[in-house]
């Protein structure tokens, strides 16, 4: 609604420069005024579609303005009313040229009636008009929020309207062109002025609607002050559910790795078994195999055997439907030759009837004729018993051909329903096996994409017990090499201690030896010192005795430090020995197991 306002404020702006153009010849430059339309393109959506610019016609249908009633009449009615003014200027001229002094007054008289009579001609031209037009650019601004039905209620004004215009275009011509042009600029002032009250009162609804915009921003950010606390104290909190998530998820990781490798350990221990599962599995598919082969060989024997069986009950029945026709067809021979015999007795009984009628009416001409009746009575009741006999034959040939036909009825019917039942027995094994058979397909995919996932599994162990070996390799290479370095050391450690014992031995001589000579010495000391004078001195020298006796000590300790030395190098030789060995055992288990594994 603001910008139709605006949209009709900037259209009345234009309309009136139009007017001063078309009156004085003026040409303004009115720039485009911003209206609340910018305000709502700042606050609003500024990419809205901008409205197209509307005359004042649209906005005044059915009321016209009062000042732009010469440009609706047509070029030659204006030709027209301007020969007659000029005609009509004329002949005043020429009255006026050809009158005398008391025309004047006449004429004076004239002229004020003239002047009284377009007073009042040009108060009622322009004093409805302009209260109209200043009471309706008045009432444009209140009733534009209105229908449209209300504008279109004043038909018969309209219709005055253009009778007065009429009137007026035809007493325009007549008044002088000072009061028309005078008229123009009192009506263009008042439309100033009503355009100045209608400017006041814009900006004081722009004023307002900027208060109510300025209303709602503050509201605006109030709201999302708020909700930027809102958003703040949930990402708090979510940051907090964050970091339980994540102590969660990590302490549930952690016990996933666990499990892993306890199911890790569990498959190493388990891996020893796979060579056992392996053969079993392939028992399991040769059976399987086996199994399928026979059904398919047993299946295939019950087709044949089925097959046969029902050609066999085919072609007996197509036997017994052969004879069940010939003896149908015998039937209706024997039928027929019934029939005529029915018919030949008829036509018998019926001449015999007729000869004993003729041997009634002849009784008294022959008694010979008698023994002819007789003759006959005795054939008819012969003729009679026959024809009762085959009666009787007839109706047992039909009977027992009835009962026939029955069995073989009975006989079909047990032979459509064992037929049926072999049908529904075949097809349930059918469908039996072939539920096998999808089961044993979908079992076997199972199996096989298991054995293909530890296979695989087996692969990649195989890769590493490989370089399991490899490390063995350097390893027991490593081992060879210390094991040669401790031979060596074994065999020098063994010279040592040979040499050792030897050197221990000579010791033992040499100190056997300096005992032997000091006990050897020391009795002939003995000896000497009571033939020595007592007056002698405490300690004497042996002269027999080495000079440097520390000298023997210090190789004695040595030697013992020597010993000392060896043989904790030869228990250190003994522990690797052992360890060694142990590591030996490790090897070889491990090794083992790789030879297991491969076979796997």
């Amino acid at each position: 609604m603001v910008d139709s306002d605006s949209d009709n404020i900037a259209n009345l702006f234009k309309d009136t420069d139009n007017l001063d153009e078309k009156l004085f010849g003026r040409k303004k430059d009115v720039a485009s005024k911003k209206g609340l339309s910018n305000i709502d393109n700042l606050l609003g959506d500024p990419q809205k579609e901008k409205k197209a610019k509307k005359n004042i016609d649209d906005f005044f249908p059915t009321k016209k303005s009062t000042v732009s009633f010469v440009d609706e009449l047509s070029d030659t009615e204006l030709q027209q009313r301007e020969q007659t003014t000029r005609s009509k200027r004329n002949k005043s001229e020429r009255s006026s040229t050809m009158r005398d002094i008391p025309s004047a007054a006449t004429t004076g008289i004239y002229q004020t009636k003239l002047t009284n009579r377009t007073a009042s001609d040009l108060e009622t031209l322009f004093a409805p008009e302009s209260k109209y037009g200043a009471s309706s650019w008045t009432r444009k601004g209140t009733e534009s929020k209105a229908d449209e039905s209300g504008r279109y209620e004043d038909s018969s004004r309209l219709e005055s309207t253009k009778s007065q215009k009429n009137r007026m275009t035809s007493t325009l011509l007549e008044i002088p062109e000072y009061d028309r042009m005078q008229r123009m600029r009192n009506e263009i002032n008042r439309l100033n002025r009503e355009i100045e009250s209608l400017k006041r009162k814009q900006t004081a609804r722009e004023k307002a609607l900027v208060e109510e915009w300025r209303e709602r921003m503050k509201i605006r950010e109030r709201q999302f002050e708020e909700e930027f606390a809102d958003l703040e104290e949930n990402h708090r909190k979510q940051m907090s559910h964050l970091k339980s998530d994540h102590e969660n998820v990590s302490q549930s990781i952690r016990d996933m790795f666990h499990s892993q490798i306890e199911t890790l350990t569990n498959g190493q221990k388990e891996s020893k078994n796979y060579e056992e599962m392996l053969d079993k599995v392939d028992e399991l598919i040769a059976k399987i195999s086996e199994v399928t082969t026979n059904l398919n060989k047993q299946t295939d024997k019950n087709n044949s055997d089925q097959s046969h069986y029902i050609s066999f009950r085919e072609q007996q029945l197509e036997i017994r439907e052969e004879r069940i026709k010939k003896e149908e067809e015998w039937l209706t021979n024997e039928k027929r030759h019934v029939i005529e015999l029915n018919l030949k007795l008829k036509s018998l009984y019926d001449s015999n009837e007729q000869n004993t009628l003729k041997v009634g009416a002849l009784r008294h001409f022959s008694v010979a004729s008698n023994a002819g009746l007789w003759q006959v009575r005795e054939e008819r009741q012969k003729l009679n018993a026959e024809k009762e006999a085959f009666k009787n034959e007839q109706l047992r040939i039909l009977n027992a051909a009835e009962q026939q036909k029955i069995e073989i009825e009975a006989s079909k019917s047990n032979f459509l329903r064992d037929q049926h039942d072999l049908i529904i027995r075949v097809m349930a094994a059918k469908s039996s096996l072939e539920a096998e058979k999808s089961a044993f397909d979908s079992q076997r995919q199972q199996d096989v994409s298991r054995l293909k996932m530890e296979a695989e599994q087996l692969d990649h162990k195989l890769k590493e017990v490989q370089n399991a070996e490899d490390i063995l390799q350097n390893t027991q290479r490593i081992y060879e090499q210390k094991y040669q370095q401790l031979v060596t050391l074994e065999r020098a450690l063994i010279d040592e201690c040979f040499e050792l014992e030897r050197c221990r031995k000579q010791l033992e001589t040499v100190q056997n030896d300096t005992r032997k000579k000091r006990n050897s010495r020391n009795e002939q000391f003995q000896q000497v010192i009571p033939m020595m004078d007592i007056n002698g001195p405490d300690f004497i020298t042996d002269p027999y005795i080495d000079e440097r006796p520390n000298q023997r000590l210090r190789f004695i300790a040595y030697m013992e430090d020597r010993l000392k030395d060896m043989l904790t190098i030869r228990h250190r030789a003994l522990k690797l020995s052992v360890l060694q060995k142990t590591k030996n055992k490790q090897d070889v288990r491990i090794s083992d197991k790789t030879c297991i594994s491969k076979q796997q």
